[in-house]
């Protein structure tokens, strides 16, 4: 296994970095099966990075018939459902208290935020209409200017208007 060494000098520092250009990692997968099957297994789980509460919360068969009441979820299932769910949102809520435990450091000003405070000006009537005033074609998109007049097609218009005369006459008789 070749191992390439790269010397760098940054001034007064000098680094090395190693390469090699062979995977040191696992083998190699030789066929799409191999690698649907490496994917199906688990191989850690975040329960093993949590710590159990030493007063863990307690979901009563009471409280789960109420939440499923709320969501307007059946409350027909058996008892091994339902203490596999009761386990589920105790282990759940264990994990949100570890959240809400957990110190954060003062806020600092300089944070970036993930909305984005610029403000928009509203849209209203007169600038959609100078924005369509002011539209140009694009030409790499293919688009021709006046290439399409939709009154062209119409038997009878006036100016850039189409004429309807049937439609309501005879809704109204």
């Amino acid at each position: 296994m070749p191992i390439v060494v790269r010397i760098l000098n940054r001034g007064f520092f000098q680094f090395k970095r190693f390469s090699s250009s062979i995977p040191s990692v696992g083998k190699k997968f030789e066929t799409a099966e191999e690698l649907d099957a490496f994917f199906s297994k688990s191989t850690w789980s975040t329960k093993t990075l949590l710590k159990k509460e030493e007063i863990p919360v307690e979901i009563t068969g009471e409280t789960l018939d109420k939440i499923l009441d709320l969501s307007g979820l059946s409350k027909s299932i058996s008892q091994d459902e339902k203490s596999a769910i009761m386990k589920s949102l105790s282990e759940q809520l264990d994990f949100i208290t570890k959240l809400h435990n957990v110190a954060l450091p003062e806020e600092k000003p300089n944070l970036t935020r993930l909305v984005d405070d610029k403000s928009v000006e509203p849209l209203t009537f007169d600038s959609l209409m100078e924005s369509i005033l002011n539209t140009e074609p694009i030409l790499s998109k293919g688009e021709i200017e006046g290439s399409w007049n939709p009154l062209s097609l119409a038997t009878q218009h006036q100016n850039k208007y189409f004429l309807v005369k049937e439609g309501l006459l005879k809704k109204n008789k």
